[in-house]
């Protein structure tokens, strides 16, 4: 495998990771306000996309690389995968690493207080009701702390092969 795309992948892991675990490593408390966690998915979502952006210099810097020779979109959308999933990689331990040896017992809180959050948004008790009971089907996902960090990584691939596809579009070309 070709250090440009190592070095962009391990970019993007980092920063993933970095961005998404620093600040429920630094101030768990404030992490777990419910009134922060209306604001979580838009965070959570945009680090994945900011962190993904390696992708695109990534393969900016291996098209460079080629001086002058051709680019198609098939081989730029590849270089593009291969960022992704090394970052996606990364950001996968980086996730496992908080869950299982930082804070084991942070899936734990944070479904009980996600829990109380959905709960003091439902206007009705028969919508609490409905709340509660679909929140304890889906409360399996939060007591497996590798399926957690596998939807969350498999999320940022998901963004990740979007902007490879348009990275892709955008930066092949044919030789000069």
């Amino acid at each position: 495998m070709n250090k440009t795309l190592v070095k962009y992948g391990i970019i993007g892991g980092l920063l993933a990771t970095i961005l998404f675990l620093g600040p429920i490593v630094l101030s768990p408390e404030k992490y777990m306000d419910p009134e922060q966690m209306a604001h979580g998915e838009v965070i959570g979502y945009s680090v994945m996309v900011i962190s993904m952006l390696s992708v695109f210099f990534g393969m900016r810097a291996y098209r460079k690389k080629l001086d002058g020779k051709s680019f198609s979109f098939l081989k730029a959308l590849g270089v593009g995968l291969q960022i992704t999933v090394i970052t996606c990689l990364l950001f996968y331990l980086g996730n496992i690493l908080l869950y299982e040896v930082i804070s084991p017992n942070f899936l734990k809180q944070f479904g009980d207080h996600y829990k109380d959050y959905l709960l003091q948004s439902a206007t009705s008790e028969s919508e609490k009701s409905q709340v509660l009971k679909e929140f304890n089907q889906n409360a399996g996902v939060l007591e497996n702390s590798y399926l957690y960090a596998l939807i969350m990584s498999g999320t940022t691939l998901f963004i990740g092969i979007i902007i490879s596809l348009i990275s892709a579009m955008s930066l092949k070309r044919s030789a000069l």
